[in-house]
């Protein structure tokens, strides 16, 4: 009896928490992201779509955790594959990424890496023969996308992931550097950062 009460009282908290999360996202899609809204006309619900198809990707995701809705918003506009989106996307994040790539990268390389990265990650999730590679069908809003992109870069460069048919020759990566940063990844792989 007493757990039945118990177990009655936690799912009307649990639908409750929902409410509320869902009430707040709503509120932030039109105040955060009303920019991006109105330039890629993304609805509420598909947003609500991808986030429940991201939601498979992260362990402990959770509407409350996203704070991002006007990145979350171009990316659902991306996965939608709005060519503005894209251009945006590029546009925004891509010097960023090339800079940041210059650490592990000469600069053509750095350069060609990140616009295949970009390329890539413009095919839908889970399609094609690399599967794990980034998407931003994967992206929940709870970093902001510049330092979601730039986590990704990071991964990629560490061979976590490998985004082109072969490695790099070594000449173009750095070894030490590049052994560096696989060291940081395996201690902190959520600590990277990209200034944008």
């Amino acid at each position: 009896m007493e757990s039945d009460r118990l177990s009655t009282t936690l799912d009307h908290t649990s639908r409750t928490h929902r409410r509320t999360a869902l009430s707040r996202l709503r509120q932030a899609y039109f105040a955060q992201g009303r920019e991006s809204v109105q330039r890629y006309g993304i609805r509420f619900d598909d947003v609500l779509v991808h986030l429940w198809r991201a939601r498979h990707t992260e362990r402990a995701f959770s509407l409350r955790a996203v704070r991002y809705v006007d990145d979350l918003v171009h990316a659902v506009a991306c996965t939608h594959n709005l060519g503005v989106a894209w251009r945006d996307l590029s546009e925004y994040y891509e010097r960023p990424l090339i800079r940041h790539c210059r650490h592990w990268l000469e600069e053509p390389a750095a350069t060609l890496f990140v616009r295949r990265l970009l390329t890539e990650m413009r095919r839908p999730a889970g399609g094609g023969p690399r599967p794990a590679l980034p998407s931003l069908s994967h992206y929940g809003g709870t970093w902001p996308l510049r330092r979601w992109l730039g986590n990704r870069v990071v991964g990629c460069l560490a061979g976590k992931t490998l985004i082109v048919a072969h490695r790099p020759p070594s000449s173009h990566l750095r070894p030490q550097v590049a052994d560096n940063l696989r060291r940081q990844l395996d201690k902190d792989p959520q600590g990277f950062t990209l200034a944008r």
